[in-house]
Formats: structure tokens, C-alpha cells, sequence
């Protein structure tokens, strides 16, 4: 069929769009629904998260944290007490004071992303008594 102009004339359908057209509006809708179900359904991203912090090498890595943790913790109370004896060290004792509490809170908190039972003896240890 020819248009007023004389041109070919197409119609313009949803029918005679390209494959281009066609792969671009799948891929678009499987993404839409993917993400649409991860947002609805948060399940599935939790249960990741929770078998990602169940895997062995996780847990190690956090183990050797709190203990890395704990050593820092232990040499600034070393230097602390070292500094008590030097005069004029009263801002420096009060700034490793506050690296302490930085770290304790650190600790505590790395903590709480292991299962309980994950948590060394000697980090609960610590966590107890400061």
C-alpha cells in the first residue's frame, strides 16, 4: 500500500516491530519480575545472608578479628599503664582510652554478626568483664 506521498506504507502495529524490540521488552520483564520478587520477598536474601554467615571461612575470619581486636584492645592498656608513670601524658592516656572504647564497641558489635555459640570463649570473656 502506498501512503498519500506515494511512500511505501507500514503499518505502524506492535505486530511489525523488530526482534530487537521484542528481546529488549523480555529481558526488561524477567529483570522487573526479579527484582520485583527479591523486593517483595525479602526471604530469599535473608536466607543467603544467613547461610554466607554460617559458611565456615566467615565465621573464621571473624573469629580472627575479635581476637586481633582484643590484642589491640590489650596493647593500648599496656601503654596506658605505661604512660602513668610519665608526667604531662593525661591527654594521651585519655586519647587510648578512647581508641579503648572505639574497639569494645567494635568487639561487641562484630560479634553479634556470629550465631552465639560461634563466639570464642575468651572474646565472651572479655566482653564480660570490661
Amino acid at each position: 500500500m502506498f501512503n498519500r506521498i506515494g511512500n511505501d506504507f507500514k503499518e505502524n502495529t506492535i505486530l511489525s516491530c523488530g526482534v530487537g524490540f521484542w528481546l529488549v521488552l523480555i529481558i526488561a520483564g524477567v529483570l522487573a519480575l526479579i527484582l520485583g520478587s527479591l523486593a517483595l520477598n525479602p526471604t530469599f536474601h535473608n536466607l543467603w545472608i544467613k547461610g554466607f554467615r554460617s559458611s565456615n571461612e566467615y565465621v573464621t575470619t571473624k573469629q580472627t578479628l575479635l581476637f586481633n581486636l582484643v590484642d589491640e584492645y590489650n596493647k593500648l592498656e599496656a601503654d596506658i599503664q605505661e604512660l602513668q608513670t610519665v608526667e604531662n601524658s593525661d591527654n594521651i592516656i585519655s586519647a587510648k582510652r578512647g581508641q579503648q572504647i572505639a574497639l569494645y564497641n567494635r568487639i561487641k558489635n562484630e560479634s553479634r554478626l556470629l550465631n552465639p555459640d560461634q563466639v570464642p570463649y575468651e572474646i565472651n570473656q572479655f566482653l564480660n568483664s570490661h
